[in-house]
């Protein structure tokens, strides 16, 4: 099992697994994501903006918005960051805040 912020790998729990399993023993729950590699403003959004999107994958919804923040001081116009928080607002069910967002990131902000 692997963990970062663009790529997941997972086994499954059976028998065969378990000495991987408990070698590594990966929480997806709790795992922190390593620290960007980058100190360029392009290197810190993509790795904020992928961070949040595997955190969101993993429905760590509170990491994944934090991610989302940090991702849109980098480049406060990446679209991919109004379409991601778009959909955490309509997992959360804040629909009029997620339709916002996707208005955001079509560029129809009426």
């Amino acid at each position: 099992m692997y963990l970062d912020e663009v790529s997941v790998v997972l086994v499954g729990e059976d028998s065969a697994n378990q000495p991987w399993i408990a070698r590594l023993a990966i929480d997806c729950q709790t795992a922190s994501l390593p620290a960007p590699q980058s100190n360029s403003k392009i290197g810190v959004h993509d790795y904020y903006s992928d961070a949040a999107g595997m955190l969101y994958v993993l429905h760590r919804d509170a990491e994944a918005g934090d991610a989302l923040q940090s991702a849109a001081v980098a480049d406060p116009n990446d679209p991919n960051v109004y379409f991601l928080r778009a959909r955490l607002c309509q997992r959360e069910q804040r629909l009029d805040v997620a339709e916002r967002e996707y208005r955001t990131r079509l560029g129809d902000e009426g």
